[in-house]
């Protein structure tokens, strides 16, 4: 078994990002913005697989330059979303070859989110809910662990899991994004009504709006408060607004709810009821949002309730 260092790539609706395996850990990789995830479509690739080959490129270069070395296994492992279909894991495979990888081992998101938050080890039978919201979709699938096999490896025995996806429902229309929509075009009201400013035929105005808008988002998830604010959003005039955690809940109440539909989607695909569940693992940046880690433990009472990788 070659010992070369390997690369690690999810795939995301919106966003990638990538990952070494070296010496018995990981570690994700910055692209050149110094950022953790890079977006899975830009404004100067005019497809799909041009943007895969570009941040595959980058990964690769990056790996070697961080290795001192230009010796890295050539097998990838890929983690695409569970709804992508065969057209889109083609385009994958193809951009891994034109990225100069000769072979990867591609594998459904929710099997490998399993291994990382340690549940591979767990008895055959064991059945585990995932939970995935990003920035574009949501995503609620059911795996179960088959059994458990024992390989030997370099004179050792290595215990391994085999996975199998029960069931997986995605919304590739809630996420994120649609909850900053919903904060977006309060402050636009906002600005109309209390400041006489329109700012909806303005894209740089807007896009400064929407930038703001996502970062008092992420921070009401650690406190019950925060301010929108845009120095000079337009003619001179700053915006400068609170959105409290209960205003948030309220403007989403409904995609919250659809939230939860997709698990109860989810359970009736796969003919299981909730108590039927062993392990909940909750993923991806928008699950953080204090209401939905509330319907989910509500939804899930009583069950082992996962939130971070393992160590």
């Amino acid at each position: 078994m070659s010992q070369l260092p390997a690369i690690g790539v999810d795939i995301g609706s919106k966003y990638m990002c990538f990952g070494i395996w070296e010496g018995g850990r990981g570690e994700i990789l910055a692209n050149e913005e110094g950022k953790r995830t890079t977006a899975a479509f830009d404004g100067e690739a005019t497809t799909t697989y041009v943007v895969y080959v570009k941040a595959l490129n980058k990964a690769v270069s990056t790996c070697k330059e961080i290795l001192g070395s230009n010796d890295i296994h050539d097998e990838v492992v890929i983690g695409v979303p569970t709804h992508y279909n065969d057209s889109q894991r083609r385009t994958i495979s193809y951009a891994i070859r034109g990225a100069g990888m000769k072979n990867e081992k591609m594998c459904a998101a929710p099997i490998l989110a399993a291994i990382a938050y340690g549940l591979e080890n767990k008895p055959a039978g064991t059945v585990i809910f995932i939970f995935h919201l990003g920035a574009t979709t949501c995503t609620a699938s059911l795996i179960r662990i088959q059994e458990t096999i024992c390989l030997d490896v370099s004179d050792r025995k290595i215990e391994d899991s085999v996975f199998e996806e029960v069931a997986a429902v995605a919304d590739t229309r809630l996420g994120g994004d649609y909850f900053d929509e919903r904060v977006v075009n309060h402050v636009i009201e906002n600005l109309k009504n209390h400041n006489g400013v329109e700012i909806c035929g303005n894209e740089r105005a807007l896009s400064r709006v929407k930038a703001a808008v996502e970062k008092a988002k992420r921070a009401l998830s650690f406190s019950c408060k925060s301010e929108v604010v845009v120095d000079g959003v337009l003619d001179g005039k700053d915006l400068q607004m609170y959105i409290t955690r209960s205003m948030f809940e309220e403007l989403n109440k409904d995609l919250f709810l659809k939230c939860i539909d997709t698990v109860e989607s989810c359970m009736e695909e796969a003919k299981l009821h909730k108590n039927d569940v062993d392990e909940v693992v909750v993923m991806g940046g928008s699950s953080r949002i204090p209401k939905l880690q509330e319907l989910l433990a509500n939804f899930f009472i009583g069950k082992s309730y996962v939130t971070q990788v393992a160590p």
